[in-house]
């Protein structure tokens, strides 16, 4: 409890969800201290300096469907530095390129059987009936695949996917992962053709003022 008989809340780390929830907490009156041990806040959702540009840490993107972030964006008052670019998908199969942003584009894509790529333009329409995570629990990202879209599918479109992100594990892969859900719902859907929106935002822009190295104070806009 502070002097003023605000409580106040101490929250590890300054990433995006430590400095988010920082924001959220001072809106609701409390004071609040973010420790971060990097010399710079954000974490992930960070960037470093490459010959005077500012290049991403991690994969920055979100969809015009993520109205959370959106929201916060708005809240901020930093919409304008957000920008809009259309959504394309494509495969890098047996040295050619494929796009897989449109129904055409399946059915165009050769390597698969024309019952297969039927199925995969099903299976963005199967998981997007999933409502619930914990529905996926119990299965393997694996057996979920194949189960709506079959082992073609599978073999062909997925499997190296998985195989490249996470090598000897791929197989034991959950179902439930959120980014592999977002990837299969977005796979050969007209939601990939929705703007998406890259951030331009600064995670500073939460008001961090660092008071000293590995700690900063979070206040909301004056």
């Amino acid at each position: 409890m502070t002097p003023d008989g605000r409580s106040h809340v101490v929250i590890i780390g300054g990433g995006f969800t430590g400095l988010a929830a920082a924001w959220e907490l001072t809106q609701r009156g409390f004071r609040v201290t973010v420790c971060e041990a990097e010399e710079e806040v954000g974490g992930l959702a960070g960037s470093f300096d490459v010959g005077g540009t500012r290049l991403e840490k991690f994969y920055h993107h979100w969809f015009t469907s993520d109205t959370h972030v959106i929201d916060l964006v708005n809240e901020l008052g930093q919409s304008d530095r957000v920008l809009h670019r259309p959504t394309r998908t494509g495969m890098y199969y047996a040295h050619r390129f494929f796009r897989l942003s449109t129904p055409m584009d399946v059915l165009r894509f050769t390597p698969l059987s024309v019952q297969a790529r039927i199925r995969l333009g099903l299976l963005a329409l199967r998981a997007r009936r999933v409502r619930h995570w914990k529905e996926l629990e119990d299965l393997t990202a694996e057996e979920w695949l194949t189960r709506l879209g079959g082992r073609e599918v599978y073999e062909i479109v997925w499997k190296p996917l998985l195989k490249g992100k996470f090598g000897s594990y791929a197989s034991e892969i959950s179902a439930s992962l959120r980014p592999l859900r977002r990837a299969a719902r977005r796979c050969s859907s007209s939601s990939s053709m929705r703007p998406s929106a890259t951030s331009a935002v600064s995670v500073t822009e939460l008001r961090v003022r660092r008071s000293r190295p590995g700690r900063a104070q979070i206040s909301p806009h004056a």
